[in-house]
């Protein structure tokens, strides 16, 4: 089973950033253990490193859309995605829970039911 982690990303500093890498971050190793390795997150915030390493290798600066069409291409291949942010609080999950909704990918809102799924389809 493949889950999509979708939660917010962006924010003014880099501190915060990292903030929501590491708990989208958390919630992907959270999964992938407690299911006994039968969930395999898919994390798009370790994208982070990559933007980072591009910064560095000089490439030109990218909008969030570069990343939304990443993303995009990546939902349709999940069993589901778990949405970690509210709401509101972040367009790209927002975004991407519309994706997934459209495509007909389940969409959980707590480990905990991605986890009761999983261990139902064993």
């Amino acid at each position: 089973m493949i889950i999509y982690v979708a939660g917010k990303y962006n924010a003014p500093t880099t501190g915060e950033k990292l903030f929501n890498v590491h708990k989208a971050m958390d919630v992907g190793i959270r999964l992938y253990e407690e299911s006994e390795h039968k969930i395999y997150p898919s994390v798009p915030h370790l994208t982070h490193w990559v933007e980072e390493r591009m910064d560095y290798l000089g490439y030109p600066q990218r909008e969030n859309s570069y990343w939304y069409q990443f993303d995009n291409l990546i939902i349709p291949k999940c069993d589901g995605l778990l949405k970690i942010s509210k709401d509101g609080e972040s367009k790209g999950a927002d975004a991407e829970q519309a994706l997934a909704e459209k495509l007909g990918i389940p969409v959980y809102r707590t480990v905990e039911e991605v986890l009761d799924v999983s261990r139902k389809t064993d």
